[in-house]
């Protein structure tokens, strides 16, 4: 499938660039989930205990219902068996014993089944590897997206992970001449996470950091022995700087030359998915903008409304004094 696209700098920073997320994604993902696996081990023991004492908490609470559901029943049995010559006063207790013991039984199952759908949410504690990637992130907000549920993890939370446990997991994995030589590596990793955030918090790379940002990730899955997603990013990299050499070429010539990149389905429909939330988040903006100027103005057509008020009530109250 083709996308037309009418700008180089969109061209390089929304779609190449994009197509090399998308595999240095892929690929990386297996990379850091098996080496951070490996150096963290899953703690059985934890996973015992935790599990003795879901076993302790159901009992209880099972036992519990049983108990409730046992007086709801006496309670309605002495309810449906009262003496017809019982007092008005005793059938009131009885019926108030029987409702007492049916809201307590009806409780006693919420309880049960809240604790087996919080159970099922967390029905085991997280891995060592997890909570060890979850040192990664100083905040909540980025680590309910890093867990072992199957699905991948982005540019940011994996270069964040790296950079965390490079020294202790990744390092022995990383082809480098010398420790300078992986402390580049690093930084490479980091600028190539910054060029990530560019392109995710609506501001669009120039073409030469587009071109710099496919350099280090190639770079970095080169030095991590991932070969044939380095070259795959390469391969977008020389694409990349032909167009670069092409545009060179049209702006010095004045022709009207216009290259057309094809895309796989899966990239064309991320960077549809991008196109639309880049422009929800402009049409939202401008609404917001909206409101915001409605809100100032009804805010100062009242606070002039008042003072307009207090000047014709301070001329009311001299003119008054004035007559007296």
């Amino acid at each position: 499938m083709a996308g037309e696209v009418t700008s180089l700098q969109l061209c390089l920073g929304g779609v190449t660039l994009r197509r090399a997320q998308i595999i240095f994604e892929r690929t990386f993902n297996p990379f850091v989930k098996e080496r951070m696996q490996a150096s963290f081990p899953i703690d059985a023991s934890i996973a015992d205990l935790a599990e003795r004492e879901a076993t302790v908490r159901r009992k209880v609470l099972t036992d519990e219902r049983d108990k409730c559901a046992l007086d709801e029943e006496t309670c309605q049995k002495e309810l449906k068996e009262a003496p017809k010559e019982a007092s008005k006063e005793e059938k009131k207790a009885a019926g108030d014993r029987f409702r007492k013991a049916k809201e307590q039984l009806k409780q006693a199952e919420i309880n049960l089944k809240q604790f087996e759908a919080e159970k099922a949410f967390r029905d085991q504690p997280l891995p060592n590897w997890i909570l060890e990637c979850h040192k990664a992130f100083p905040s909540e907000k980025m680590r309910r997206f890093v867990l072992d549920n199957g699905l991948d993890w982005d540019t940011y939370s994996l270069l964040a992970i790296v950079r965390r446990h490079l020294r202790e997991v990744f390092a022995p994995h990383i082809i480098c001449t010398s420790e300078w030589r992986a402390k580049e590596l690093l930084t490479n990793a980091v600028q190539a996470w910054q060029f990530r955030n560019m392109r995710a918090h609506m501001y669009l790379p120039s073409e030469n950091e587009s071109l710099d940002a496919l350099r280090l990730l190639a770079d970095l899955l080169d030095h991590c022995g991932l070969k044939s997603a380095a070259g795959e990013i390469e391969a977008l990299l020389v694409e990349a700087r032909d167009l670069m050499k092409k545009a060179r070429m049209t702006i010095s010539s004045s022709s009207s030359e216009q290259a057309t990149v094809r895309l796989q389905d899966r990239e064309w429909e991320a960077l549809l998915l991008y196109r639309a939330l880049f422009n929800f988040e402009q049409k939202l903006e401008q609404v917001f903008y909206f409101i915001s100027l409605m809100i100032s103005c009804l805010h100062c057509y009242h606070v002039c409304s008042f003072r307009w008020q207090d000047l014709l009530t301070s001329r009311a109250a001299a003119s008054s004094f004035w007559m007296q």
